[in-house]
């Protein structure tokens, strides 16, 4: 059985990147990366309490 292709355009990973900052209050890639890496700020701590508090989903 073949697996059909998955296409991403730019604008659709754009898109959720985008959402994805904006939740996690990151405003620019750098930030992000940071993040990623374990660098964070109390504000982005307490965000990833609160996520984890909710059950990770949001």
């Amino acid at each position: 059985m073949a697996v059909p292709e998955l296409f991403l355009t730019v604008k659709t990973v754009e898109y959720h990147m985008r959402n994805i900052y904006t939740k996690l209050d990151i405003t620019g890639r750098q930030q992000g990366l940071r993040l990623g890496r374990g660098r964070t700020t109390g504000t982005h701590q307490r965000l990833i309490r609160a996520g984890q508090a909710r059950g990770g989903n949001r």
